[in-house]
Order: structure tokens, then C-alpha cells, then sequence
């Protein structure tokens, strides 16, 4: 249960990680479990910021790259085929799959990879159970806060922010695409706007 809280609070604050494209192209992104603890955003670092619902997610799993072959090492719920050896060289991916898309971090060491997949799908199972349940308490990051305290018995400053948020709009493969808000015009403004027409 430790190892699942320093994770979530971990992922929370921002991981960067290596993604491992459909195209076998590697690229450094940063992940973030937003306060809701149900959505994971990822930032290319292209200025394309894209969400994904955790609820969404339908499988994951690990796979073992060694010397261009692929072996499957199995999932948290299922069993553990042992790869082919020597693993020194080998990379080890976990997948993260939804109805149209898959997201594959690539680890250099095994512990930390199963590590990885062991949380992130206890967190995964949280969300979805919750949803499925239709909890009146939903999930959030404060609460999670709380209990991490309760835990660690470390006093917790849990702050909110009043800023503006961008606002959301459904993209490709079941994740969302951030827009920056725009802003609010008023009723004077709109009349003395260049861009519209002037009573005469």
C-alpha cells in the first residue's frame, strides 16, 4: 500500500517518462494523474497536451523487447511467462491499451517496470470500480491527500486553484485536447470592437 501512495503522489506531481511510438520511434513525454486521480494527461512536448480517461483503459500489460523479438511477460492479474534470456540488454514496455490506442512506456530495469504496471493497474482498478459503483464520494485527489497523511502521519497542505482552466475538447483515439481558455468580452467591449460593424 506504500509503494501504491508514493506512486499516485509521484504520477500526481509529474513523471517524464519514455514513450515507445506505434512507428518503434522513442520520444520523452511527461504524464500527470490530474486531482480527479481518474484522468492521465501527457505532454509531447510538441505543445500537443493530450488527456486520457483511466475508466477507458481495457487492458495492461508488459512486453519484453530483447534483441528485436518481442515476448509477452505477462499482466498484475494473469501469469508470468519467463522471456527468453540474457535480459541485460532487454527493454521492458508496458502497455497501457484503450478501444482505439495504446500508450507503451519503455524501462530499462525490471524492477521499476513492474512496479510501474503493478500501480498504475491498482490505480486503474480504483477508477473504474469507482465509476462502476457510482460512488457519491468520487475520487479525488484531496482525499487521497488525506489518507497519504494518515498514513505517513506528515501534516498535508491541500490547496485549490480559483485560476482558469483550459477548456476541453474530445480528440483522436478516445483522449482529450486542451484549449487555452478564451477570453470573456463583455457588453462594452463587444460594442466598441473593430472587428463588428458600428451603429451609425
Amino acid at each position: 500500500m506504500r509503494c501504491y501512495r508514493e506512486f499516485v503522489l509521484d504520477l500526481h506531481r509529474g513523471m517524464h517518462l519514455t514513450q515507445l511510438s506505434a512507428t518503434q520511434e522513442y520520444s520523452d513525454i511527461h504524464c500527470q494523474v490530474l486531482e480527479d486521480l481518474q484522468t492521465l494527461k501527457v505532454d509531447q512536448g510538441s505543445g500537443c497536451i493530450i488527456e486520457f480517461p483511466l475508466s477507458a483503459v481495457s487492458k495492461v500489460y508488459r512486453i519484453v523487447k530483447n534483441d528485436e523479438s518481442w515476448h509477452s511477460a505477462g499482466s498484475l492479474t494473469g501469469p508470468t511467462p519467463i522471456p527468453p534470456l540474457p535480459l541485460s540488454n532487454a527493454e521492458h514496455i508496458v502497455v497501457i491499451e484503450f478501444m482505439r490506442r495504446k500508450l507503451a512506456f519503455v524501462f530499462l530495469d525490471i524492477a521499476a517496470a513492474q512496479r510501474f504496471l503493478m500501480c498504475i493497474e491498482l490505480l486503474i482498478r480504483r477508477v473504474q470500480e469507482c465509476q462502476e459503483a457510482a460512488m457519491s464520494g468520487p475520487l479525488s485527489w484531496k482525499g487521497f491527500q488525506q489518507g497519504a497523511a494518515e498514513v505517513s502521519g506528515l501534516p498535508v497542505q491541500v490547496t485549490s486553484s480559483t485560476a482558469q482552466s483550459p477548456t476541453r475538447a474530445e480528440g483522436l483515439f478516445g483522449g482529450t485536447l486542451l484549449k487555452e481558455p478564451q477570453p470573456v468580452v463583455s457588453g462594452e467591449e463587444q460594442r466598441g470592437c473593430a472587428c463588428r460593424p458600428q451603429p451609425i
